[in-house]
């Protein structure tokens, strides 16, 4: 996260004139812009190729019986799965070299899409299946009028980044003690919260790859990282909004 001008900018060696050092700003910010719309495009590409990807997982682990339940059942496989998610993340995440090397981030992006995706299903396994669906639908809706509402609107959302790590931290809190009590009324609490912190989330790391007059920015070679990040964003609201759809229909599963 910089809010500094990308290093891939270069600044024509205009005159020294008031105007040509303002047509050099000009073809500055011109070419920071489609750098910007081109980085936009990719981190979307890849998010787009991420959802789809556990949508199919999800699909062929829960639509077969018989997959699910050698899956699901297999404690050896679900450990797996969460070291195939974690490893390549924190890899991604202590390492810039990984991050930009290409195509060694697209391959640990995958090898991370891959693990969420099972523990994923394994988390929406003892769900009916029109609840999942349905939370599917109101996710989908969600995240599109969000990512509308980042592109669009004047406010900057990115100087929040603080505020919404404490938030973040006293919903994990909040998720212990509601673990611990188990009570229907405090779970339905703490999935409603943690819909409404992760769609500001989404709407957070949107406006991070817009550049523009926002506080902060991610860098265009942090195209992975940027993908990421807001996968978990909408992973994390899906599942939030599938608790609290199975609360209000009461079941206690």
């Amino acid at each position: 996260m910089s809010n500094v001008r990308s290093p891939y900018v270069q600044t024509l060696p205009f005159g020294n004139s008031f105007d040509d050092i303002e047509k050099g700003k000009v073809a500055s910010e011109f070419a920071d812009s489609i750098i910007r719309q081109g980085f936009v495009r990719k981190v979307f590409g890849l998010l787009g190729a991420q959802l789809l990807v556990t949508v199919l997982i999800g699909a062929t682990i829960l639509g077969s019986p018989t997959i699910k339940s050698a899956v699901l059942g297999n404690g050896a496989f679900l450990l797996l799965a969460f070291a195939l998610s974690i490893v390549p993340l924190l890899y991604l995440a202590i390492s810039e070299k990984a991050r930009h090397q290409f195509p060694l981030n697209l391959i640990l992006m995958a090898i991370f899409t891959i693990g969420e995706g099972v523990l994923v299903s394994a988390c929406t396994a003892r769900y009916n299946t029109d609840i999942v669906i349905l939370a599917l639908g109101i996710t989908a809706a969600v995240t599109v009028s969000l990512c509308a509402y980042a592109l669009t609107t004047k406010h900057d959302f990115t100087s929040m980044g603080s505020y919404l790590y404490a938030a973040l931290l006293s919903l994990f809190v909040a998720g212990l003690v509601g673990y611990i009590l188990h009570t229907p009324l405090l779970t339905l609490a703490i999935s409603t919260g943690g819909a409404a912190l992760f769609s500001m989330y989404i709407v957070y790391d949107v406006q991070m790859l817009m550049g523009g007059q926002h506080q902060y920015k991610v860098t265009p070679d942090e195209y992975v990282f940027a993908a990421i990040n807001i996968y978990l964003d909408i992973i994390n609201l899906f599942l939030y909004i599938l608790r609290i759809l199975n609360e209000m229909k009461g079941d206690r599963n």
